[in-house]
């Protein structure tokens, strides 16, 4: 935590580090991920934020794929 600048800047390095871990754990590229869910959160639902959790991202994300290439 020495380089974020302040506990604040601490404290949102680890919130970012945690969201990479986990889509790392559900074999989610953290590249496509993060991006998307940044662009989506400010206008979910709250009561459907599950659905931007990396295993949901990633069913969701892949069905997209699937579809694409039938097109």
């Amino acid at each position: 935590w020495l380089f974020a600048g302040n506990e604040g800047g601490a404290k949102r390095l680890a919130d970012v580090l945690s969201l990479v871990s986990t889509a790392d754990a559900a074999g989610v590229d953290a590249g496509r991920y993060l991006p998307s869910v940044i662009a989506a959160v400010d206008t979910w639902p709250n009561k459907r934020i599950d659905e931007l959790l990396p295993r949901a991202w990633k069913a969701a994300f892949e069905t997209m794929l699937r579809q694409q290439t039938r097109e």
